[in-house]
């Protein structure tokens, strides 16, 4: 699961196993629970986790026959799941799929997770300064205590290639996507300002307008579906568009809220601004 992935932003999923735990708001209405509840397997939510076996020769395929034809293909890991998830099974399996992921160079992997200081931590610990270049670490942020907390863990993460999944997006949220870098010294923080505890010890701090810099390359950006699904407005998430804008981050409208949009997947129906859907360079731009 699954060749040709009906997520927009994604070519395939890979899914080594599934099962996960809820951690915040995000998690509430899990489409992933959902769908396995209906096979019988709402056990994996309640501390259990299922290794796959078929996903594991599928992504060997997907990788020699996007290098036989020339092209690049996104892998979201672990939709079913949480490849940084804490659970004493899971611990054994990351390093068995990391040590086949690392291998697949004609792949773009997307891991996406509500644990970046694990995944981040994690990534560091196993690839030093070399965490290969077709990695992208992404994390779920639904609301501003999760943005706070998350997107600071990710920028840990001794790469560029990050982005964020505003995805369901259940309020109006900063995503502090800046950051200001201190000329002399390197020396960075997210927001306005270099705050103290950077570890800029410079007198007198050079930074300015050109040194106003993207710290995350992609935002993707969707409300919830399902029955239980809570209302987005559109204007929260013309709001992150905006952010985005103004310093060329790639925005990804995925869709809208079940809940309060009539038509929440067609894009045709998007307000103005919101039809675009874009990828960052390093991602081929599409």
């Amino acid at each position: 699961m699954s060749e040709n992935s009906k997520i927009e932003w994604t070519h395939h999923t890979f899914n080594p196993w599934w099962g996960c735990s809820k951690v915040s708001e995000g998690c509430r209405n899990c489409y992933a629970d959902s769908l396995a509840n209906r096979y019988g397997k709402g056990n994996l939510w309640k501390g259990e986790r299922e290794k796959k076996i078929g996903p594991w020769k599928d992504i060997l395929k997907w990788d020699k026959s996007a290098r036989e034809r020339r092209v690049r293909e996104r892998v979201f890991v672990a939709s079913m799941a949480d490849i940084f998830d804490g659970s004493i099974d899971v611990i054994t399996w990351r390093d068995e799929a990391f040590d086949l992921l690392e291998k697949l160079t004609n792949l773009d992997i997307l891991l996406l997770t509500k644990r970046p200081k694990l995944g981040a931590t994690y990534l560091n610990k196993r690839y030093g300064e070399n965490i290969p270049q077709h990695f992208w670490l992404g994390a779920t942020v639904e609301n501003q205590k999760a943005a706070d907390e998350r997107i600071p863990e990710l920028l840990k993460a001794n790469m560029d290639n990050l982005f964020l999944s505003v995805e369901p997006l259940l309020e109006k949220v900063d995503l502090r996507l800046n950051r200001w870098v201190c000329q002399e010294c390197g020396a960075w923080s997210p927001g306005d300002y270099l705050t103290d505890d950077t570890g800029c010890n410079c007198a007198d701090p050079v930074y300015g307008p050109e040194w106003y810099k993207n710290s995350i390359p992609w935002v993707i950006v969707g409300g919830e579906s399902g029955h239980k699904a809570r209302p987005m407005d559109a204007e929260w998430a013309l709001d992150i568009m905006r952010q985005c804008q103004r310093i060329d981050t790639a925005f990804f409208f995925k869709q809208g809220s079940q809940a309060n949009w009539e038509n929440y997947k067609d894009p045709d129906d998007f307000p103005d601004g919101l039809r675009d859907r874009e990828f960052p360079e390093a991602l081929n731009g599409k």
